[in-house]
């Protein structure tokens, strides 16, 4: 009998925590619930689960497009006020803060010697 204590995993969990995923919540705002895990374990469940893994990707890449189409709903004009700038840089810091950390992005390396 394996030890340790038995994980909180169910289908109906997952269910909920996508969801709450794509209205735009964080991880850490869902497990702050009481009848949810932590945000440890539930990191933990996306490299044990493939497939709540795959729907977890699937939802960030969702909530990207969606954050995107709301930055440029209103065209390149709208960004001349100081207000739209502000809410403009808002939803990307929102966007790039809530990336999965595997697909953060990666400095680009313009030169790089071979001495």
């Amino acid at each position: 009998m394996p030890g340790g204590r038995p994980s909180k995993y169910s289908q109906q969990v997952a269910d909920r925590l996508i969801e709450e995923l794509g209205e735009g919540k964080s991880i850490r705002q869902i497990c702050k619930a009481h009848d949810m895990p932590s945000a440890k374990t539930v990191n933990a469940w996306f490299h044990r689960y493939p497939e709540l893994r795959r729907r977890y990707l699937g939802v960030c890449e969702t909530r990207e497009m969606y954050l995107i189409d709301e930055i440029l709903a209103d065209g390149p004009d709208a960004f001349m006020s100081p207000a739209a700038r502000h809410a403009a840089d808002t939803a990307i810091w929102k966007l790039r803060r809530m990336q999965p950390k595997a697909r953060k992005p990666v400095p680009f390396v313009l030169y790089q010697s071979h001495e």
